[in-house]
């Protein structure tokens, strides 16, 4: 099954966001919904690669639709980045397991890198 197309991946993180059903995996579980995949973990998700997206709430390399997130050694975090989605502007993801979809307008001075596999 082909992995949801990156124009298409805001509108699908907005409609999990809307039903606010929790998600028992976290955000690796809300981004595999996201793009159609089987689960995954947040770091594998992020791939071996991921380039620098940005920090202090700027993030000039982003386009609609990206996985951003961070690596960490136990668990990492990933998000879906919406732009300028009308109401809303920045990035919706789950904050922990068992938690609903949010819209976040950033992650402060956490530095974001951006998926190099999605």
């Amino acid at each position: 099954m082909p992995v949801t197309p990156r124009e298409d991946r805001v509108e699908k993180a907005q409609q999990l966001v809307k039903e606010g059903r929790v998600h028992p995996q976290g955000c690796s579980e809300l981004v595999c919904e996201v793009l159609g995949i089987a689960w995954q973990d947040a770091n594998s998700l992020l791939g071996d690669d991921p380039t620098d997206a940005g920090t202090n709430n700027h993030y000039p390399t982003l386009t609609p639709g990206d996985i951003v997130g961070w690596k960490a050694a136990a668990h990492g975090h990933v998000a879906v980045y919406i732009g300028d989605a009308g109401d809303h502007a920045g990035f919706i993801d789950v904050r922990g397991e068992g938690e609903a979809p949010r819209h976040l307008t950033g992650y402060g001075a956490t530095a974001l890198k951006k998926s190099s596999i999605y």
